[in-house]
């Protein structure tokens, strides 16, 4: 039997799975000490890309991308075939980082917007900082509302590598924070927690 595909080391084991992906403008922080260094968003793109491409065409899959807009790759959930692979690749390489993290407005339609899914692969690098909510509390408050007639798994990884190399930006990441809002989200949902600094 073939070994599954992985994402950021968690095996993916669902036919039925949503990427949510967080490309807010500090996915763009570089991951190394120079400018020259690949950014985050880089990194996340080059695991996703690799998942996407190791899909068994069983599987059923969709993309969500997010900054302070919400947008998805295509409607409902598409089999994984070759050249519906394809086409998410192209959509995954086109992204650009900007804007403010609105994880609320990304897990609210992950709920509310695909009734088949049983995982939830969710990637961010920060805090919420727009949208309905951007209380963690509340935001866990809600999550658990929605999933508790679901089970839905939710895969949290926090990427963090990297620092902001913009001397000018006023504040400065609360990583400890970030960490602790997406080990949370895992936890109550069974799901497991990678944490990339």
């Amino acid at each position: 039997k073939p070994k599954p595909a992985e994402y950021f080391d968690i095996p993916v084991l669902s036919d039925r799975m949503l990427f949510v992906l967080d490309v807010s403008g500090s996915m763009d922080y570089s991951v190394g000490a120079t400018s020259k260094a690949p950014t985050r968003m880089a990194h996340a793109k080059r695991e996703l890309i690799g998942v996407v491409q190791a899909l068994d065409e069983r599987s059923r899959f969709n993309i969500v991308f997010f900054d302070q807009k919400i947008r998805v790759w295509t409607s409902g959930l598409a089999p994984a075939t070759e050249r519906n692979k394809q086409l998410a690749i192209r959509s995954v390489q086109e992204l650009v980082p900007r804007g403010g993290t609105d994880s609320y407005g990304a897990l609210e339609l992950a709920f509310k917007g695909f009734r088949g899914i049983d995982t939830v692969y969710f990637l961010s690098d920060g805090v919420p900082s727009v949208g309905k909510s951007i209380s963690q509390e509340k935001i866990l408050q809600r999550v658990w509302d929605w999933n508790r007639l679901r089970g839905i798994r939710i895969h949290t990884i926090a990427l963090q590598v990297g620092e902001q190399l913009n001397p000018f930006r006023r504040q400065r990441e609360d990583k400890e924070e970030a960490a602790r809002f997406m080990r949370i989200l895992a936890q109550e949902t069974g799901g497991t927690f990678t944490d990339r600094r």
